[in-house]
């Protein structure tokens, strides 16, 4: 098990975040659908998500965060690798 502080490499984290962003746009969740409406929906600070996205890096803590609003879970092999 890994630690919920640990920072992992993401391949393509920017394309693995926008994607479910674009779904939550499309569905009409506008609560999901930006980098700014997930700091306002108290889900990921907007500095902390725009520093994961350029360093392709991201907390484990911070993953399932996002995994618990767009309903997947990190273990899933399209998030770990390409």
């Amino acid at each position: 098990m890994v630690a919920d502080d640990n920072v992992q490499d993401i391949f393509q984290l920017d394309l693995k975040i926008n994607g479910p962003m674009e779904w939550a746009k499309t569905v009409g969740k506008r609560e999901l659908g930006s980098r700014r409406a997930l700091e306002r929906a108290k889900v990921i600070p907007y500095s902390t998500l725009c520093s994961a996205m350029k360093s392709q890096r991201m907390s484990v803590r911070n993953q399932q965060k996002l995994a618990t609003v767009f309903g997947f879970q990190i273990e899933w092999r399209r998030m770990a690798r390409p």
